[in-house]
């Protein structure tokens, strides 16, 4: 709703100095204000500069229609125009920049299928000359502190899905492109990816296909050539939610077994410390874990500034969600059984005190299964804060750690 008044009062606004500005034009100068007019008119978003303030981007969207990206220098004349370009990054070192780049709107609204869109392309900019590299649809990319590195993740997954591992999460060819050279290292099936705060390594996941080669990856970037080392690998396990602390230079994951169809089990918490990189330290598993709750695979993982502590998430068992859960199947035993009847059941149960509708709560259902409340580990000896430090959504108290 906000949004929407926003944008009203702005088109609101542009009327009005429209109208003012040809309230002194003569006559034979005026031209009907249509809608056609107000859906060309372009709005600022998406804005980007360097550290150093010698460059800045942004996309120029209009209403309905193709955006626009522009790069400015702060220093000269020099600028560079992108038709349909968008989501703008520029490096630290205010040497390189990458954007998206859209298809045509007009071939956007005409596909007749969702496989029938156009996909976007990504392009890599270099400031100093101009040259524009240019590569395919991307979902994320991400630069290197120092503007030395690149990072971009294709958006479609490398292979496809084994079909026994039909829940498990595939990844998708990660490339690291060191810039100078334009030298990109492929690395297939790739999940998530974080550089580190110095750039001298980066760190990935592995999520393949048959479930060979699962784990937590890094490479050196500090050394020729960027080799690969191993943090936690092991076949049909999933890692996730990857966090590195500057001040400790430590990395944060968690970790979980595969199930035979590809779905996790239970979550524990791991950390990994650059100054002994042959050990992987285990903060919490399931023994250890505070009485009937569990690490949820939605999560998220924030150090403290002196990179001593560790916030996470825990969720109650009695909230447990398992995606994709098969019905029972019904036998001549189990057909008249209550238990495999109401494990089939659909119920939709209305109260007159619920807060929201039954339409708005099923809708809202997928953003509210994965709120959690947040606790804290401390590294150095792993004592738990016996309470959470704050809720997302739920308040939950009195809970102690390894009762």
């Amino acid at each position: 709703m906000i949004k929407m008044k926003n944008t009203f009062l702005a088109k609101a606004t542009l009327l009005i100095v429209f109208l003012l500005v040809s309230s002194s034009l003569p006559a034979k100068d005026l031209k009907p204000f249509t809608f056609e007019d107000a859906m060309g008119f372009k709005t600022v978003r998406r804005i980007a500069a360097s550290a150093d303030g010698k460059w800045f981007g942004f996309a120029m969207v209009p209403d309905r229609g193709d955006p626009s990206l522009k790069f400015t220098s702060t220093s000269d004349t020099t600028s560079y125009f992108y038709s349909r370009g968008t989501a703008p990054r520029i490096s630290k070192n205010s040497l390189w920049a990458a954007f998206q780049v859209l298809p045509k709107a007009i071939d956007i609204e005409n596909a007749k299928t969702p496989k029938d869109k156009p996909k976007n392309t990504f392009s890599i900019l270099n400031l100093t000359t101009g040259k524009t590299v240019n590569k395919g649809n991307i979902s994320k990319f991400e630069f290197s502190n120092d503007g030395k590195w690149l990072a971009y993740q294709d958006a479609e997954p490398s292979e496809e899905k084994d079909k026994k591992l039909k829940d498990k999460k595939i990844g998708s060819s990660l490339f690291i492109r060191h810039l100078n050279s334009g030298t990109d290292i492929r690395i297939d099936q790739a999940g998530e990816f974080k550089f580190d705060s110095l750039s001298n390594f980066i760190f990935y996941t592995i999520n393949a296909n048959d479930g060979e080669g699962d784990g937590l990856y890094g490479r050196r970037l500090d050394e020729p050539y960027a080799p690969e080392f191993v943090i936690k690998a092991e076949d049909k396990t999933i890692a996730s939610n990857i966090e590195w602390s500057e001040r400790a230079k430590s990395l944060a994951f968690d970790w979980a077994p595969l199930n035979e169809t590809g779905t996790a089990k239970d979550f524990s918490l791991y950390f990994w410390n650059a100054a002994t990189p042959e050990s992987v330290v285990l903060l919490i598993d399931s023994i250890n874990m505070p009485k009937k709750h569990y690490i949820p695979a939605k999560n998220s993982f924030n150090w403290t500034s002196d990179g001593k502590r560790l916030y996470f998430g825990l969720k109650p068992l009695s909230q447990k969600y398992v995606e994709n859960a098969e019905k029972t199947k019904y036998t001549d035993s189990t057909f008249f059984n209550l238990d495999t009847i109401q494990s089939r059941a659909d119920l939709i149960l209305w109260h007159w005190n619920d807060p929201l509708i039954k339409t708005n709560a099923i809708n809202r259902w997928k953003d509210d299964k994965d709120i959690y409340s947040t606790f804290m580990i401390n590294i150095d000896d792993k004592k738990h804060h016996r309470e959470p430090v704050r809720t997302h959504g739920c308040p939950v108290t009195g809970l102690e750690f390894g009762l």
